[in-house]
């Protein structure tokens, strides 16, 4: 099998404690695999990191996946173990692979699919270990394949989405297929970055410059590959210490919204419910609770205006109806933040 070469990637400045938990204010931030032994054990933890440098995509969005699809090999369930079985809808490996995913010429069900890599475009069965043979049991080939398919699905760019599709089926048209499976992913890619350092193969943080003018220097804490400023990341800390792990995530390109503050990392949302449907009365009673919290908490996270359930609320003018600024539709659910708690936070 092949051997990584892990990078330190070491932060140009200190993070705030309370946005590094425990460790020492003085102590660099980088990746640094071992703290993560106890977490994810091997050999998966090898293969995320060699498939991550291999395809370039974010190691953290390989081990989020293969935490939720098979717990890291650990799973007794039916098509994660023992191998040669598939579960209820064909799936089986680590990575869990359709038999029609894994060649193009094979049954969804199909119990064995291993052989010689299929040709490009005839399915995702990949060689990782160098051993001429694409077996969906073998743990570096089931996680190169699902590095490759991330690629395609756009998870360099956009891994939340890219998760969606991993789950959902990249053709299926329902704005609410994947959507709990990608919060999931998104929260779980958070989680390894914290214990495991900032940056790490093939994380999409390195390919920004930190920016004097955004102040947007931190890899993003929820997972989308992008960068925030520190006080946006102290955010992020402070409403998971005080409401719990929520289904959030912060950068983002936002081409269609020249002001958004998304872009320059000074900005999250809050997923309620599930994104492209209204909210039920209990998940929008559960929405206020949250933005309840945040206003009363708004000078000392450095909130600047919050935009929820059809309103938005500025420090300086408090409630008033949402439009959608011309750029969104406000009777939409997601247009008018019926289904997603909007935060945007001071630039210093």
């Amino acid at each position: 099998m092949r051997r990584v070469l892990i990078a330190i990637g070491l932060l140009t400045a200190t993070l705030p404690l309370a946005v590094i938990g425990s460790r020492p204010a003085d102590t660099p931030i980088g990746f640094d695999a071992t703290r993560l032994a106890a977490e994810i054990p091997e050999p998966m933890l090898g293969a995320y990191l060699d498939a991550a440098e291999a395809w370039d995509i974010d190691w953290a969005l390989l081990a989020a996946i293969g935490k939720l699809e098979c717990d890291h090999f650990r799973s007794q369930l039916a098509g994660c173990w023992p191998p040669g079985t598939v579960n209820h809808a064909g799936a089986r490996g680590p990575m869990q692979f359709l038999g029609s995913t894994w060649r193009a010429d094979a049954d969804t069900h199909q119990l064995d699919v291993a052989g010689p890599p299929p040709p490009p475009g005839r399915g995702y069965g990949t060689d990782g270990d160098g051993d001429e043979i694409a077996d969906p049991w073998n743990v570096y080939d089931a996680v190169h394949a699902a590095a490759r398919y991330l690629v395609d699905l756009g998870g360099h760019d956009d891994p939340r989405t890219a998760a969606k599709h991993y789950n959902a089926g990249p053709n299926n048209s329902s704005p609410t297929a994947g959507e709990g499976y990608a919060t999931a992913v998104i929260d779980l890619i958070g989680h390894y970055q914290l214990i495991g350092g900032l940056h790490g193969p093939g994380s999409t943080a390195d390919t920004y410059t930190p920016g004097a003018a955004t102040g947007c220097t931190i890899p993003d804490p929820t997972g989308t590959g992008g960068c925030v400023t520190p006080r946006t990341a102290h955010l992020v800390h402070q409403i998971r210490h005080h409401l719990g792990e929520q289904p959030m995530w912060c950068w983002a390109r936002r081409p269609n919204n020249p002001t958004s503050d998304h872009p320059a990392g000074r900005a999250c949302d809050i997923t309620v419910g599930a994104i492209g449907r209204f909210p039920t009365p209990a998940e929008r009673a559960a929405g206020w609770r949250t933005t309840d919290w945040l206003i009363d908490n708004a000078d000392p996270l450095g909130i600047t205006y919050i935009i929820w359930d059809g309103r938005i609320w500025a420090t300086r003018s408090g409630w008033r109806p949402y439009t959608g600024g011309g750029i969104y539709n406000p009777n939409h659910p997601t247009g008018g933040h019926h289904d997603h708690i909007h935060i945007s936070v001071r630039s210093n």
